[in-house]
């Protein structure tokens, strides 16, 4: 695997990118799964940050369970190569799709995170018969060390 990302701060906004190689060697079963690339765009805002409060004059103040929530947009794709088995390209794999998904992320303190996305696919290049994608939808739960 081998990949590369940007990020770009825009007033508010935030412009980041990325793209991941994976190469696919034989298996063990004369199998080859083809090589992958997958490629995003997001741009993020936030909708909304809570400063933890310093002053000595609010001692009776609870901190926030969210401290911060961001909205994001993403076009998120991925290429993959047709499949070879047996030294037998599989007509019906491989291709292109690309997913329009906008989500939101809530941080808890400065730890922990949790997104929730969900894409629709604006560029379906299948190849062959495959089943179309009406939807995918993702759910991360992060902390940070």
């Amino acid at each position: 695997m081998l990949g590369l990302s940007y990020s770009q701060r825009l007033n508010r906004w935030s412009l980041d990118s990325s793209i991941l190689a994976s190469l696919a060697t034989e298996g063990t079963q004369d199998t080859d799964l083809g090589n992958a690339l997958n490629y995003d765009l997001a741009l993020s805002h936030p909708l909304m940050a809570i400063e933890e409060s310093h002053s000595h004059h609010d001692h009776h103040h609870s901190p926030s369970l969210i401290s911060a929530a961001t909205v994001v947009f993403e076009l998120n794709g991925e290429w993959r190569d047709k499949v070879d088995v047996d030294e037998t390209t599989q007509a019906h794999t491989g291709g292109n799709l690309v997913y329009l998904t906008a989500g939101v992320r809530v941080n808890f303190g400065r730890q922990w995170s949790a997104t929730l996305s969900g894409g629709i696919p604006v560029v379906e290049s299948l190849n062959g018969q495959q089943s179309d994608p009406n939807w995918r939808g993702g759910l991360v739960l992060s902390r940070s060390f």
